[in-house]
């Protein structure tokens, strides 16, 4: 199927709903009174992913994974990208997501979150670019 035809396809579709909804809803304002230039339609259910790039401290690194401190929650099972530079980026992921407590005084708290790389060659590259750019540090065990 060619391009074209895929649009067109989506097109006929968009129209069919909006032709069923004016057989129940009567006719649409294609202006309604919030300037909306196309009608909106509410949703009984859904969800959308929305890609929010927010950079995160990494505590530590290996070919196999890394952890990162974060003030959001990851939950375990989910998939994530980390992206070094916009340059490039490997999927994870989240084996852990633990609450810690930061300072003593101040009452601050993260989320210590682990991750496991689904390309462990992919993980090795991100380490060595991390070393080139000096900006790792080997830690005992």
């Amino acid at each position: 199927m060619s391009q074209e035809e895929t649009k067109e396809n989506w097109e006929k579709a968009y129209e069919k709903i909006l032709s069923e909804t004016r057989e129940i809803l009567g006719e649409i304002k294609e202006k309604d009174e919030d300037r909306r230039e196309t009608p909106r339609f509410k949703l009984n259910s859904g969800q959308v992913w929305i890609k929010v790039e927010t950079p995160f401290e990494i505590i530590d690194l290996s070919k196999n994974g890394a952890s990162f401190f974060s003030h959001l929650p990851f939950p375990p099972g989910n998939i994530l990208f980390l992206a070094l530079d916009k340059a490039f980026q490997i999927e994870a992921e989240i084996i852990s997501c633990d609450l810690e407590e930061m300072d003593d005084l101040l009452m601050e708290l993260r989320y210590r979150v682990s991750c496991r790389f689904t390309n462990k060659e992919h993980g090795m590259q991100l380490v060595v670019m991390f070393k080139e750019m000096d900006k790792l540090e080997l830690i005992p065990s």
